[in-house]
């Protein structure tokens, strides 16, 4: 049985910022209290989620593109940004060696009282520090690909990446693709003069999350259309290998591979001494 996170004592005064407010939504989801997700853009938009119980959503009911794509993750595995630990749990079940992080102290609590075995409180930046050995695939589910966190910022944490990952190693990444006519006037900024000038991606968010008295601290976060996705790994090492549901609603995941290493070029004989 589960043993149920205590609830955080209440606060004397709201708006706490900095708190871990993710990692309360997902703990308060599972001691089952009624939990939900705030989105508070930076230009005053405010929406909401899907709620918490998608990162806790068995195998079963994910959605296809999302079950299909755990066909291609082999060998060991990070799941970066595991939320509730519900790809790493996925993972063990079919005996992939894998490693679940998040930046939410919470939410690793909540991946290790469900049962991830490996689980550790870390940021996307921290790969190389965590590698002893270095990892055959590197997940970034549920939209996790955001975790490069901006246009000006992708190639940099994209190139730890591949310095964190082995010759052969795969990216499995997830994306919403905010040019889509279904997705949500939050997840993406509207085009009426009030986008903030230093944005010039549509999918490029700076937002909180907002919790009961909580407010966390702004992020950036980045919503890329497949063509954005491979313009940002344009000399990075990585290149596109396949597309899963990229005409489909809702989000699709890129497979991304290494690209061959260059030949070495042959040094030319010196010509002997007389």
């Amino acid at each position: 049985m589960v043993r149920l996170l205590p609830a955080r004592r209440a606060s004397k005064r709201s708006g706490l910022a900095g708190d871990d407010v993710f990692g309360e939504i997902v703990a308060a989801h599972l001691r089952g209290e009624p939990a939900y997700e705030i989105l508070e853009r930076e230009d005053g938009f405010i929406g909401g989620t899907r709620g918490p119980s998608v990162y806790f959503q068995p195998f079963a009911e994910w959605m296809a593109h999302q079950r299909e794509a755990m066909a291609f993750v082999t060998g060991r595995t990070i799941d970066i940004g595991a939320g509730a630990g519900r790809a790493a749990l996925a993972l063990q079940d079919q005996g992939i060696d894998v490693t679940a992080i998040d930046n939410s102290p919470l939410a690793i609590r909540v991946c290790k009282r469900r049962g991830v075995r490996r689980a550790r409180v870390a940021d996307i930046r921290d790969l190389e520090q965590i590698a002893r050995r270095k990892f055959d695939t590197l997940l970034l589910l549920g939209g996790n690909f955001g975790l490069v966190q901006s246009p000006a910022r992708a190639k940099a944490v994209l190139a730890l990446l591949h310095r964190g990952s082995t010759a052969n190693a795969r990216l499995v990444a997830e994306s919403v693709d905010p040019y889509r006519p279904e997705v949500p006037g939050f997840l993406t900024y509207a085009k009426n003069g009030k986008r903030p000038s230093k944005h010039t991606w549509a999918g490029a968010l700076r937002m909180r999350l907002r919790y009961r008295d909580m407010i966390g601290g702004w992020f950036d976060y980045l919503l890329v259309s497949p063509s954005e996705m491979e313009e940002l790994l344009d000399g990075t090492g990585w290149y596109v290998r396949e597309f899963l549901n990229p005409e489909g609603p809702g989000t699709y995941i890129a497979l991304i591979e290494k690209e061959p290493a260059a030949p070495a070029k042959a040094r030319k004989p010196k010509k002997a001494k007389r």
